[in-house]
C-alpha cells in the first residue's frame, strides 16, 4: 500500500531525521544492489581487447561480422591445434559468491559463443591463480551459429575463499585451424546457470566432466550414445516401400496441418515495417546479425532484445503473404516475402534456437508455439528448395 504524506505547517524535527535516515538506507541498499550487478565484457571498441591476449600461433581482433550483443564482437583465430586465449583481470573475480544451496542463484561464468565450423570436439576453459589451474570446463561445439555457455563456478571445484585472476580458452585438439567469436561475457553473472544440454551436458552434475567421450551426441545419427535407440539407418538405404508410404504420409496428414487461414498485415509497407523492428542485416558475404533473440535462457536478457512472439508473429503474417501472393500478378511482393522467410528462419537458426540447446525457455515455449507447426509445414517446399530442411 502507498501511503500520500500529507503536507503539514509545522516542522517536526524527530520524523525529517528518521525520513532522512530512512532515504540514505535505501540509497545504501540499492547502491550495493547497483554494484552486484554483473558487467558484461564489451567488445564494442578496440578497448574490449583489454586484458586478453592469445598464443603465438593465434590472433585475435574486434570483429563486425557476427555480434550477438551490439554490433561487434572478439574473433579468436588459430592455426594450430594448441591455440589458446587468455583473458587475465583480478577484479572481476573479487565478488565471486556460490550457490548458498543447490538450485539458488550463484556466481556464474556465462558467454556467448558463435561457432562457424561444427565438429564433434570441445573448447576447454581453464580457471586461473597465477598459473594454477584451478578448475575446467568444455563445451561442445558441434553447433553453427550462436551459442549460449557457462558454468558455476563451484562445479568447478572453486570454494570461497580461493582467488582467480584469469581464463584460458584451448581451441578444440582436432581442429587444426579455426575461429570462433565470443561476445557478452560475463565473469560474474548471478544465476542458477546453465541447464544442461548437447554443448554443456555435464551442467548440475560435475562428474560428468570426466566423460566427454559418451556424452557427445549427434544431430545426423540421433543413435549416437544411446543404445536405447534403433540403429540409424541412413535415407539413401530406406527400402522403396517404406519411402512409398512416408511419402504417402507427407502428401495426407502436413497437408491439415497447415494454415487455412492467419491474420495478414493491412499492406506491405506494414509487413516491411514489422520485420525491421528484428534489425536483420545481411553482410557483403551473406552474413547474418540482428537484434538479441529472446529465447528465454539464462543468458537471453540481452539490451535490445527482441521477445520471440515477436518474431513468431512475423515470421506466421511473412509464411501467410507469401503463400497467398500470386506470383505471376505480384512478382515483386512474392519475391521479397520469399527473401523474408528465409531470413526469418536462418536469423531464429543463427540466434540459437537449435537442436541441442535446450537453454531456451520462458517465452520461446509460451503459447505463440502454436503457431509453429503450421507456418513451417506451409513453406516447407520453398524450405527443402533452399536446402534448409532435414
Amino acid at each position: 500500500m502507498i501511503v500520500q504524506p500529507r503536507l503539514t505547517t509545522g516542522l517536526n524535527i524527530p520524523s525529517i531525521r528518521t525520513v532522512c535516515q530512512t532515504v540514505l538506507f535505501f540509497f545504501g541498499v540499492f547502491s550495493c544492489a547497483a554494484s552486484a550487478i554483473p558487467i558484461p565484457w564489451d567488445f564494442e571498441s578496440e578497448h574490449g581487447m583489454n586484458n586478453w591476449e592469445c598464443s603465438a600461433n593465434a590472433a585475435i581482433r574486434v570483429d563486425n561480422a557476427h555480434a550477438k550483443s551490439g554490433r561487434r564482437s572478439l574473433l579468436w583465430t588459430w592455426t594450430r591445434p594448441d591455440g589458446a586465449l587468455t583473458f587475465r583481470n583480478p577484479a572481476v573475480f573479487e565478488e565471486l559468491t556460490p550457490a548458498p544451496r543447490r538450485g539458488k542463484p550463484g556466481s556464474v561464468f556465462a558467454f556467448w559463443l558463435y561457432n562457424e565450423t561444427p565438429v564433434q570436439d570441445r573448447v576447454e576453459v581453464e580457471f586461473l591463480n597465477g598459473d594454477r589451474i584451478v578448475g575446467t570446463a568444455w563445451f561442445v561445439v558441434n553447433f553453427h551459429g550462436w551459442r549460449p555457455l557457462g558454468a558455476r563456478y563451484e562445479e568447478l571445484g572453486w570454494k570461497r575463499g580461493v582467488r582467480l585472476d584469469g581464463v584460458r580458452f584451448h581451441a578444440p585438439p582436432t581442429l587444426s585451424r579455426g575461429c570462433v567469436r565470443l561476445d557478452y561475457v560475463c565473469f560474474d553473472l548471478r544465476s542458477r546457470g546453465p541447464t544442461a544440454d548437447a554443448q554443456q551436458p555435464w551442467a548440475g552434475n560435475p562428474a560428468r566432466l570426466e566423460q566427454f567421450e559418451s556424452l557427445v551426441f549427434d544431430s545426423s545419427d540421433i543413435a549416437r550414445n544411446r543404445p536405447y535407440l534403433p540403429k540409424f539407418i541412413p535415407a539413401d538405404r530406406i527400402p522403396p516401400d517404406m519411402r512409398a508410404a512416408l511419402e504417402q504420409v507427407r502428401k495426407r496428414a502436413l497437408k491439415s496441418v497447415a494454415f487455412t487461414s492467419s491474420p495478414v498485415p493491412n499492406s506491405m509497407d506494414a509487413l516491411r515495417a514489422q520485420f525491421a523492428e528484428l534489425g536483420i542485416r545481411r553482410g557483403p558475404a551473406g552474413t547474418l546479425n540482428g537484434r538479441p533473440l529472446d529465447l528465454g535462457g539464462f543468458l537471453d536478457k540481452l539490451p535490445g532484445r527482441v521477445p520471440f512472439t515477436t518474431w513468431m508473429n512475423v515470421f506466421r503474417k511473412t509464411c501467410t503473404v507469401y503463400r497467398r501472393t500470386d506470383a505471376r500478378k505480384a512478382p515483386r511482393a512474392r519475391s521479397e516475402t520469399r527473401q523474408m522467410i528465409l531470413d526469418l528462419c536462418d536469423y531464429l537458426l543463427d540466434q540459437g534456437a537449435m537442436e541441442g540447446n535446450r537453454n531456451m525457455s520462458g517465452r520461446y515455449g509460451s503459447y505463440a508455439l502454436r503457431y509453429w507447426p503450421p507456418a513451417v509445414v506451409g513453406i516447407r517446399d520453398l524450405l527443402a528448395e533452399t536446402g534448409r530442411l532435414r
